[in-house]
């Protein structure tokens, strides 16, 4: 009989307390979260140095932009701008 409580207390022990294996769990688990948004921020500073450096460097890129951004154009080029007949009609 002491055995047995000897055992749940010890059980006890190693499942409740401060290194226990629910603490242990609720740390991996943590940890993996960590990991994966650590994982989208290094994915994002990529595509953002990816982009200075087209900036820096690519002058279609920057042209492409120009265009696509602020709706520039080449010396000579016309630009049309096509209404929606669905939003001019609502006007």
């Amino acid at each position: 009989m002491i055995k047995i409580v000897i055992f749940i207390v010890g059980l006890g022990f190693l499942v409740f307390n401060e290194v226990g294996i629910i603490t242990l769990i609720s740390l991996y688990n943590d940890d993996k979260v960590e990991q994966s948004e650590l994982n989208q921020q290094y994915a994002q500073i990529t595509k953002l140095t990816d982009e200075i450096d087209k900036l820096e460097n690519d002058s279609e890129y920057i042209k492409k932009i120009a265009r696509e951004e602020f709706l520039m154009a080449e010396e000579g080029e016309k630009i049309y701008r096509v209404e929606d007949q669905k939003y001019t009609q609502q006007k």
